[in-house]
């Protein structure tokens, strides 16, 4: 089976080592065929560019879809069903002549953006990226006094503004164009790194400490209260206070902490990619993260983060793992990276005691594939082992600590020594962690000549970078007529990167939101709400295709409600999966676009298809209870009972509190006429004293009607009515308690009752004037209290209500013939 994790920020998913690297083939012309990727089970419509990967099928029932093979530079016409294989198409294919796939260089970059190519991006790959406005309009005055007449200092200018905005070519050029031997090497250096991101006005040796640290105390919901965590927001405080001073390295601005609330997903993200375009060769970037964890995933290899507004139920779309972090540092080429990782990695789904030297090995190889700068990751403890807190640890005003990042921080301090090396901190951590808790072992990975004498930190050296007499320092660039100001050009990219964020983390409450639709799902305006967070998140970052994915799931979704009709508009329906399948293309590994195209199946009554969304998005979430809710509904549909019975059970295992799974369960034991297993399910689902039913009260009374209508179909039916009764105070504004009372009141034998029949109708109507069922009960319930004046008068209300209602006719008919007294 295929396995893609999710990894970047701007690219959502990379295919990681057991994935094809290299496309088998790409469409040229889909002919209405369809692609299952390999190890998914959903069929996506072609589309043209679509890459292919060997495992994939197409299924095509209708014109040939055109391919072009890679292995063979060929083209060719696809008839029926077919599977991808390495260097060939196994299936019918009619040669169509020459046709090139994509190099290699096409074919790395389409892994990561998921399963599509665009026509342009053949054209775009080997062209230089366009220089950014900002850019542009800081360097034009030098670029313009230069064109009049050359002057070297003019030109040191322009390179160092180029270099101080990551454009290393035009930087190496400029300083070439001096003609100076000292530049010389520095303009050699600048076009070796090409892509190596540098920021000019800092000279060789100008070596500081970027930092990003997370601190989350906060739990999710799904978290159960004894699994609180206290001091990991003060873990990260205390570490970015050592990190700011002058043993640390850091600077005002470099070190960027993230505590509790603000440390939400997209906020992490985006503060770990700037620290990662900051960092320049001589700097050490150092990334610290202190919250809740766990390892989960297929391949055990993913140790997550839970950020302040991660869910449990799919950890893929919101939480930040391990990988994602060595690939959002991928571009840094650094002195050192330093990583620690201060959380718990306890698994979510089975306890294999074998798992822990091949989740390290598979860590040290994730890392080795992103990060290019000696690297040093240090774990507080191992997989399946829990990360610890002391409240006696920290002091100050505010005591308590964990046990790892409290001697993380005063190893480097100077606890370690004097000349703190990669070696003697995890010695020195190791040795205490494991004396205060003996289930805790830190874990420590090094890459690219990390080693055990790497010094760690080292105090800053200050920098100047000379003009061409060597006497003064460089003219900045604020110093230039005409030039915008450094910083104001730096205040307006941090308001844009805010801004950018903010709509970021709006559109996310909503998806975390649809992640416990078992409970309550979103209503539309809200996936609406999303979609506008997400589009306008994207417009300030045009190039994050993992924006582009949750905007197209947040508008396919919407597009799920389908108002007063009984089915899905077909128009809209294929709008609404278009966009699903846009979401899916954008972000393969994200189980939330695969459940929601499920729900569009199942909307239009496609259930086979659904059934394989599903589970598609439980094979990428196994946590979560939302898409097995599904497949049991599309199952019902289906009629598989027993399959049925064994989704909800394993949606109920992993959402045991939600009583509105038990609730359906309860439904389905009553449609297979199990009776016993019903009444046990539905009082399962009556919450605990002090907990909340999914929905509140309203919906907890459903529960209750339930129940009543169980007992009112048994052999002592009036137990029923303390249940409809306990529905009433539940819902007031409901009409079907009182309604369900009032059937049970107009039964025949002595426990019949028209009286307080007719009480409980005249209630509901005050709810419901129009309420035809109870109209129609209250006209037979003052029959059978012999009131047959005002029964006609109840049944000529029910026909002026409906016309074409036979059986209020009929009963008209015979109390009209009936002999008056």
């Amino acid at each position: 089976m295929v396995l893609r994790t999710l990894l970047l920020y701007s690219v959502s998913w990379r295919v990681l080592a057991q994935a094809p690297e290299l496309p088998a083939a790409i469409v040229l012309v889909p002919g209405g065929a369809e692609i299952i990727a390999a190890g998914t089970e959903s069929a996506l419509a072609a589309r043209p560019f679509d890459a292919l990967f060997p495992g994939d099928r197409i299924v095509n029932q209708g014109p040939p879809v055109t391919l072009a093979v890679c292995a063979t530079r060929t083209a060719g016409d696809v008839t029926g069903d077919a599977f991808i294989e390495a260097g060939r198409i196994r299936g019918s294919v009619t040669p169509r002549g020459a046709g090139a796939c994509p190099g290699v260089a096409l074919a790395r970059r389409i892994a990561p953006a998921g399963r599509h190519l665009t026509p342009g991006d053949v054209a775009a790959l080997n062209a230089p990226p366009p220089l950014p406005d900002a850019v542009r309009d800081e360097v034009k005055p030098i670029l313009d006094e230069l064109a009049r007449a050359e002057s070297v200092d003019l030109r040191l200018a322009a390179a160092a503004l180029f270099e101080r905005n990551s454009r290393p070519l035009e930087a190496a050029e400029h300083y070439a164009k001096t003609g100076i031997d000292r530049y010389r090497e520095r303009a050699h250096r600048l076009r070796e790194a090409g892509e190596r991101s540098l920021k000019a006005g800092r000279a060789p040796g100008d070596a500081r400490t970027n930092a990003v640290l997370l601190g989350v105390s906060e739990r999710p919901a799904e978290m159960p209260p004894a699994s609180t965590i206290h001091f990991a927001h003060l873990d990260a405080r205390r570490l970015a206070e050592f990190l700011e001073s002058p043993r640390g390295g850091g600077r005002p601005g470099t070190v960027q902490a993230l505590l509790n609330g603000a440390a939400t997903l997209y906020a992490a993200r985006d503060r770990l990619k700037h620290a990662a375009e900051l960092t320049g060769p001589d700097d050490t970037l150092v990334v610290h993260a202190a919250a809740h964890g766990f390892n989960y995933g297929s391949a055990r290899d993913a140790s997550f983060l839970l950020m302040a507004d991660s869910s449990l139920n799919e950890p893929g779309s919101s939480s930040l793992s391990l990988p994602e972090i060595f690939a959002l540092l991928a571009p840094v080429k650094a002195r050192r990276i330093l990583i620690f990782l201060d959380a718990c990695r306890t698994r979510l789904e089975d306890k294999d005691a074998g798992v822990r030297a091949r989740v390290y090995e598979r860590l040290k190889d994730l890392a080795a594939m992103e990060l290019r700068s000696p690297t040093l990751v240090l774990m507080g403890c191992s997989v399946n082992e829990k990360s610890e807190e002391s409240a006696a640890l920290g002091g100050g005003l505010e005591p308590g600590a964990g046990l790892f990042s409290h001697y993380l921080t005063e190893g480097l301090r100077g606890a370690a020594g004097d000349r703190v090396t990669a070696g003697s901190l995890f010695d020195f951590v190791f040795d205490n962690v494991r004396r205060e808790a003996k289930k805790q072992r830190p874990e420590r990975i090094e890459l690219n000549g990390m080693d055990s004498e790497h010094v760690l930190l080292e105090p800053p050296k200050p920098a100047t970078l000379l003009d061409s007499r060597g006497d003064r320092v460089l003219v900045t660039a604020a110093q230039i007529p005409g030039l915008p100001g450094a910083a104001g050009r730096q205040a307006e990219l941090e308001a844009r990167r805010a801004a950018r964020v903010d709509h970021e983390n709006r559109g996310q409450q909503v998806i975390v939101e649809y992640l416990h639709g078992d409970r309550l799902a979103p209503a539309r305006d809200r996936f609406e709400f999303c979609a506008g967070e997400f589009a306008a998140a994207a417009r300030l970052a045009p190039s994050s295709l993992l924006l582009a994915g949750r905007q197209a799931f947040c508008e396919g979704r919407a597009l799920l409600f389908r108002g007063a009709a009984d089915r899905l508009p077909e128009a809209q329906f294929r709008r609404a999966r278009a966009r699903l399948e846009d979401a899916i293309r954008l972000d393969p590994g994200g189980a939330y676009a695969y459940n929601a195209l499920g729900i569009a199946w199942l909307e239009n009554g496609q259930y086979d298809r659904a059934i394989a969304a599903f589970q598609d998005a439980i094979a990428r979430a196994r946590a979560w209870a939302y898409p097995r809710l599904n497949l049991a509904l599309a199952l019902t549909e289906r009629g598989s009972h027993n399959d049925v019975v064994a989704a909800y059970r394993q949606a109920i295992r992993l959402s045991p509190a939600n009583g509105f799974l038990e609730f359906n369960l309860g439904l389905l034991y009553q449609r297979m006429n199990r009776r016993g297993d019903a009444e046990a399910a539905y009082r399962r689902a009556i919450p605990q004293p002090g907990a909340e039913y999914p929905g509140g009260a309203p919906r907890l009374a459903e529960v209750y009607n339930a129940l009543g209508a169980l007992r009112a179909s048994g052999r002592r039916p009036m137990d029923a009515a303390w249940f409809y009764q306990q529905a009433k105070t539940l819902d007031p504004r409901s009409v079907t308690p009182g309604y369900n009372l009032a059937l049970l009141y107009l039964r025949s034998g002595r426990d019949a009752d028209p009286a307080r029949a007719l009480a409980e109708l005249d209630r509901n109507l005050t709810l419901d004037a129009e309420h035809l069922p109870t109209l129609i009960q209250r006209a037979i319930a003052l029959n059978a209290a012999g009131r047959g004046a005002d029964a006609i008068a109840a049944w000529e209300a029910v026909l002026k209500r409906r016309p074409d209602y036979p059986a209020a006719r009929e009963a008209l008919d015979r109390l009209r013939s009936r002999p008056r007294r």
